[in-house]
């Protein structure tokens, strides 16, 4: 390998772990907010004064 590709490589696979993790990240945050939302409405819930 010389000088001039080792940049180069470094840089594909720093670019192809980035994807890899932005990827997985997209995928995830809908589901964890999801539940982070379920749980809100929950405890909101409890927290109201009950009504007779």
């Amino acid at each position: 390998m010389d000088v001039i590709s080792a940049p180069a490589v470094i840089l594909s696979a720093t670019t192809a772990l980035l994807y890899a993790a932005t990827s997985f990240v997209v995928r995830v945050l809908p589901l964890v907010s999801d539940r982070a939302n379920e749980r809100a409405v929950r405890l909101a819930k409890a927290q109201r004064p009950q009504s007779k």
